[in-house]
């Protein structure tokens, strides 16, 4: 997912805030970590306490408690709702604690609400459809509020369609192919609106298309393969966005959205998987330039 670094910084690990990408490792019930050198090269290792899937613990999610720039964990439990917060220092364990468990049942995305660059939690239960968003302090819940309830049928997705380096959701109905998004701050919902319906056939993915800081949507309809960008102006509310068509490509054609020139604005490489065949697809913020070259053996 490529979205603003203020959503998610932490879309790949660093354990020890030096810029590369580290690896957390899961061998069974055992966990480690790897920091890597800029050439790929393991460092050090560290082993970090066991936690056994048998017992629930699902793997955990990459966030920043303490705003250090470096990778901490979440953990949840599946079968018993427990949550366990990490923090994590140059790819050793600090600090271990318990924060409120919450039945299975309960959803949840992890994004920065209030804009202090520490991750923050918000949860959806799937049963009620009860929201609640825990802005975070290290492994301290802060503030903890209720929102507006939205059924199961609804699914969520973090964004920032303002551009205040704030969380917001993008809320998409599951059965009916509506679309809503939540300007927030904080622990209060500011505003809400509806977008514009798109058939459950449609895939999406948060990006920004234009480097401007503010998610953009694209949407894929594999069955006719047409692909589209709503970029956003201004408000984030009804219909302040433009929708900017791209090239069509077949259903069949996988799809991963990156950022190949480091401008900020989201590219895409696609892929046929029969042929082999692949495109390089960069944004300009308007339009796409398209790059098509042949596979290289099974590549």
């Amino acid at each position: 997912m490529v979205i603003s670094n203020n959503l998610n910084p932490l879309k790949l690990p660093d354990f020890n805030g030096d810029g590369v990408t580290d690896l957390f490792l899961r061998n069974g019930n055992d966990n480690a970590i790897a920091l890597l050198d800029n050439l790929g090269a393991v460092k050090q290792r560290s082993s970090l306490p066991t936690l056994a899937i048998d017992a629930g613990w699902t793997e955990p999610t990459l966030v920043d408690f303490d705003k250090n720039g470096k990778t901490d964990l979440l953990w949840r439990n599946g079968k018993t709702g427990e949550n366990l917060g990490w923090l994590i220092e140059d790819g050793t364990l600090q600090k271990s604690e318990s924060l409120p468990t919450l039945p299975p049942i309960w959803d949840y995305r992890a994004g920065d609400f209030n804009g202090d660059s520490k991750s923050d939690l918000f949860w959806h239960n799937q049963a009620t459809g009860e929201t609640l968003i825990w802005l975070m302090d290290g492994l301290t819940i802060a503030q903890s509020a209720n929102l507006s309830p939205m059924s199961r049928v609804w699914e969520s997705a973090i964004a920032d369609f303002n551009g205040d380096s704030k969380t917001d959701i993008l809320w998409r109905n599951t059965q009916t192919g509506e679309n809503s998004v939540w300007i927030i701050d904080g622990v209060n919902l500011v505003k809400s609106g509806d977008l514009t319906s798109q058939p459950l056939t449609n895939q999406y993915q948060i990006i920004d298309f234009n480097g401007d800081g503010k998610t953009d949507v694209f949407w894929r309809e594999r069955l006719t393969g047409k692909n589209v960008v709503w970029a956003w102006g201004k408000d984030a509310i009804g219909s302040d966005y433009q929708a900017i068509d791209l090239p069509r490509t077949p259903g069949d054609w996988s799809y991963q959205a990156t950022d190949f020139n480091e401008d900020g604005k989201t590219d895409f490489f696609w892929r046929n998987p029969q042929t082999g065949d692949n495109e390089v697809w960069i944004s300009d913020g308007a339009k796409v330039k398209v790059t098509a070259f042949k596979g290289v053996g099974s590549f």
